[in-house]
């Protein structure tokens, strides 16, 4: 195999997304769904914390924890707007993140 053609397959295993697993964020409020998040690489140390601001009702939602690299998805009826990231500590290899997702409706 060439250099190149194993450069290219070890740049695209890098980028390749895991199905870790999919968490739905649901307004607590009003109970509607408001973002889709893909756990795509579950063994990234990275602690997300997670909330939604919600497009029917305006209020937040509790922030939940994710372990791991993650994607944002739409849902039928909501897509994300904004999204604010604060990195708050570094604990040794593993650093922890708050996220604030505004979304809206479709």
């Amino acid at each position: 195999m060439l250099e190149k053609e194993k450069e290219f397959l070890q740049q695209r295993e890098e980028h390749l997304m895991e199905d870790g697993r999919h968490v739905i964020i649901k307004c607590i409020n009003c109970g509607k769904d408001l973002a889709d998040i893909w756990i795509t690489k579950p063994d990234v140390k990275i602690e997300s914390r997670i909330s939604c601001l919600c497009p029917y009702c305006n209020e937040y939602t509790a922030a939940i924890k994710i372990d791991g690299q993650y994607c944002l998805g739409e849902l039928e009826n909501s897509s994300v707007a904004i999204v604010d990231t604060n990195v708050e500590e570094y604990e040794g290899e593993c650093f922890c993140q708050h996220v604030t997702i505004e979304t809206q409706l479709k």
